[in-house]
């Protein structure tokens, strides 16, 4: 059997925090050397999510580290997607989205309604077929948002 330990690295985009504003953004994963990269954005039980008070990860890229180069990844290069947090029913939830476009660097901007209160999220960017093996992780980048 072929293990997953000496073929994946993982880079910890955002480190378990209580997000309480807007547009708050992850660290920036550089893509660089591997073919592969699922992005994981664990979030915790989410109070206040309800109707028009939500949280919603939006997965963006960018093929230099300048703000404004920044931009939401079409449908057409994910797989899977995030999903809106409206509801309690619906937090407390691992959700995932398969990166396949072709940008080198990605980062999770975190759309928080301002009402908000408490947004537990952590975000984790595993990367596969590395060009060369066995695979080191890649240092998260400081986001410019």
């Amino acid at each position: 059997m072929r293990d997953l330990y000496h073929n994946i690295a993982v880079v910890q985009l955002m480190a378990p925090v209580d997000i309480t504003t807007n547009d708050t953004y992850s660290s920036i994963v550089d893509l660089q050397d591997f073919e592969q990269c699922d992005i994981i954005v664990n979030l915790g039980v989410c109070t206040g999510a309800t109707g028009n008070t939500y949280v919603t990860p939006v997965l963006q890229e960018s093929d230099s580290l300048t703000e404004a180069d920044f931009s939401a990844v079409d449908s057409d290069d994910y797989l899977g997607g995030f999903s809106k947090v409206d509801d309690v029913a619906k937090d407390n939830t691992i959700q995932r989205v398969g990166y396949v476009g072709s940008k080198r660097y990605l980062r999770v901007l975190m759309d928080v309604t301002s009402t908000m209160t408490n947004v537990p999220v952590s975000i984790t960017a595993i990367l596969a077929g590395a060009r060369h093996n066995p695979p080191t992780a890649p240092t998260a980048l400081a986001t410019t948002g």
